[in-house]
């Protein structure tokens, strides 16, 4: 049996118990407990482009990587210190 299911971007991560049930005539169910590992993984920033701007320059700015989840994964951009 193949299922479609979505897990929500906002899901807590952990282990969950995973039921499957027959219906009548026969009936039944069973129960894997801790079946299924939801993951929280950190993202990951490859590269940005375009990589340098010009001070009062308005844009777009395209970060490429994984694990990014709308709603849920914040962007800042920090001034470096040399020093």
């Amino acid at each position: 049996m193949t299922v479609n299911a979505t897990i929500g971007a906002i899901a807590a991560a952990g282990r969950r118990d995973v039921f499957v049930t027959n219906i009548s005539p026969g009936g039944g169910s069973d129960t894997l407990k801790s079946g299924l590992l939801i993951a929280s993984p950190s993202p990951t920033l490859t590269t940005i482009t375009p990589p340098g701007a010009t001070r009062g320059q308005t844009g777009n700015v395209l970060l490429t990587g994984l694990y990014y989840f709308t709603g849920t994964t914040s962007v800042m951009l920090w001034r470096q210190h040399n020093g």
